[in-house]
């Protein structure tokens, strides 16, 4: 049996059963078929010294050439569904009392941090948020699973919570009670017969046709050898029936995964957008002979005319409105502007703006996020790189989100939860950190921060266990104000879809066009010009929070295993101060004392 990690040839002969190191990759977007695909295994080359891959970056032919590796015997994914979401201490805090075990120490730490970073009204708001993100996460990953051609289990990172430290990985708590996804739940996605519909997509424009590759996972432990396959598509929480067919009986004598069928659909002509479900099922010859699972697709009127015929001021570098809006007359002149101006970074010709009475877009989106060697904005609003994948173990600061009552989130379709339907906005965004902005926001969608620090900081660099400055953090994914007397609307979400017609985001960012040109853009909180210059120039000047060595490896998204040379690159690059000093606590804010 080879060791949990796969740290180990490929072709070893001495192996019964295998394990795939499958990373720190997340099982949708460019990595959607992560499970199907055996390259892992190359990792750590052959105990024959085969060549596992060669590779040139030679301008004029770069290529990567890959030995596809057989799998030879019963095959394991290594730790999936190490989902992160927050703890209740509250709870945990009356189970410690009322059954008389020692309370952890991280219990009372954590309550004191939830007070002193501001989350205390909104904090269940925020926790409920993060369960439904661990769960839509666990459900992609154990369905990525059992639609694998070579795949026959995995192992669980974790099922039950320790009280040993503050991480909370599991679907049950550490008195061994479930949490927020219920079993009712994970049955259908881990029963002996599953039924996974191949959606690389949940996102579609209104009459879109698409098909549906669907695949079973089949390990009965019963004679459930013929069943009716059968899908049903409906809207209005499953109240109005859309389409439904039946295949009849289906012959199930041969157990594993594979394909089963294929489902071709044209989905809807709807005017609002809305979200519908698609229900599998397949019924045997008694009660315990059915399975069931149903997923959420979100459908949008594919209608660029949503924004009327106008001139604006664009000062963007990575989107070309006019593709999808040609009726839009885009000006770039900031010296003399059209009275909505769209941009993705801040510079004085922004808050010029503001101060003249008008209104500003901010589609923010810098690159000093995304690389190291990028110049610094002098004008920082303070935000971190983002990805659509849950925080892994600790790595990453994605724990979902949620969404307050607001005009546009009324024409944005939602459950009150970030969901599929937010991947293209989310994925490669920069969601911005509000923690010690001026004044007091509430996002219109805020996002969940982890609650736990990197590991390595603790081990490796010597920080305390809980960190304020680089966990809890307020965040936000859009956010309103009046700014002297004109009005901003800050997006940080990736709008860079728009020129490919992405349905959710051209969605969004008509919604928000459309909101200012109401009469219902009147933001509630506001702020002087002068203040918000004052606050972006010194947040432009002062060392920035870094993220930490785990989370730029979850941010990078580029490799599936860690080097030895990613770390040693990391860990010097948070040491270096740019004024030429070296602290291990560089970056930190008042808060990085425990229960201050």
């Amino acid at each position: 049996f080879l060791d949990t990690c796969s740290r180990g040839e490929y072709d070893r002969e001495t192996v019964d059963l295998d394990v795939q190191h499958m990373s720190y990759f997340a099982p949708f977007g460019r990595n959607y078929n992560m499970f199907s695909d055996s390259i892992h295994l190359n990792i750590y080359g052959s105990i024959e010294d085969k060549p596992m891959w060669v590779e040139s970056e030679e301008a004029n032919a770069p290529y990567s050439f890959r030995r596809e590796i057989p799998v030879r015997r019963p095959l394991l994914a290594h730790e999936v569904c190490h989902y992160t979401s927050l703890r209740d201490p509250y709870g945990l805090d009356e189970k410690f009392a009322r059954t008389g075990s020692p309370k952890p120490w991280w219990v009372d730490e954590l309550k004191a941090m939830i007070d002193a970073k501001g989350h205390t009204k909104n904090y269940e708001q925020l926790r409920r948020a993060s369960a439904h993100f661990q769960y839509i996460w666990i459900k992609q990953c154990l369905e990525s699973v059992r639609r694998s051609p070579i795949l026959q289990g995995f192992h669980m990172l974790q099922l039950a919570d320790t009280e040993k430290y503050e991480n909370a990985n599991g679907l049950l708590d550490c008195f061994d009670d479930p949490k927020d996804i219920a079993p009712e739940r994970i049955l259908p996605i881990n029963g002996p017969t599953v039924l996974v519909a191949d959606l690389p997509r949940r996102s579609f424009h209104a009459g879109e046709r698409i098909t549906i590759p669907i695949h079973i996972s089949h390990f009965p432990v019963s004679d459930f050898s013929r069943g009716d396959l059968a899908f049903r598509l409906t809207a209005a929480g499953g109240k109005t029936i859309l389409a439904e067919d039946s295949l009849g009986a289906m012959d199930l004598d041969r157990h594993g995964n594979y394909p089963l069928a294929r489902l071709e659909i044209t989905l809807p002509a709807l005017e609002k957008a809305q979200s519908v479900s698609l229900t599998l099922s397949l019924t045997g010859q008694t009660p315990e002979e059915r399975v069931e699972n149903a997923w959420d697709l979100w459908v949008f009127p594919n209608q660029p005319d949503r924004i009327p015929e106008m001139a604006v001021t664009t000062s963007l570098r990575d989107i070309q409105l006019q593709r999808r809006y040609p009726h839009l007359t885009c000006r770039t002149d900031l010296k003399q502007p059209e009275r909505l101006l769209i941009a993705d970074r801040f510079a004085p010709e922004i808050l010029d703006h503001l101060a003249a009475g008008n209104d500003v877009l901010m589609l923010y989106r810098i690159e000093e996020n995304r690389s190291r060697k990028a110049k610094r904005e002098s004008f920082y609003l303070p935000s971190t790189w983002e990805r659509f994948k849950a925080i892994i173990w600790d790595r990453g600061h994605n724990g979902g989100g949620f969404l307050r009552p607001h005009p546009i989130t009324e024409d944005f379709p939602n459950d009150d939860f970030i969901d599929w339907q937010f991947h293209a906005l989310i994925e490669d965004s920069d969601k911005v950190d509000l923690d010690d902005f001026p004044i007091p926001l509430e996002p219109i969608i805020e996002g969940v921060d982890k609650a736990v620090r990197d590991r390595y900081d603790v081990n490796r660099i010597g920080f305390p266990e809980f960190q304020y400055a680089y966990t809890l953090r307020k965040f936000a994914y859009l956010f309103e104000l009046r700014v002297g007397p004109g009005r901003l609307l800050v997006a940080p979400m990736n709008f860079t879809g728009i020129e490919k017609d992405e349905p959710a985001v051209c969605w969004m960012f008509e919604t928000l066009v459309r909101h200012m040109l109401s009469d219902r853009f009147a933001p509630a909180a506001s702020m002087e010009i002068e203040a918000l210059h004052d606050y972006l120039r010194a947040k432009g000047e002062a060392p920035r929070i870094k993220e930490r060595m785990m989370t730029q490896y979850w941010q990078l998204d580029d490799a599936p295993l860690e080097t030895k040379e990613y770390w040693a690159e990391s860990e010097a690059w948070i040491r270096e101060d740019p004024r030429g000093e070296t602290h291990s606590h560089w970056g930190a804010t008042p808060w990085l004392e425990p229960g201050a």
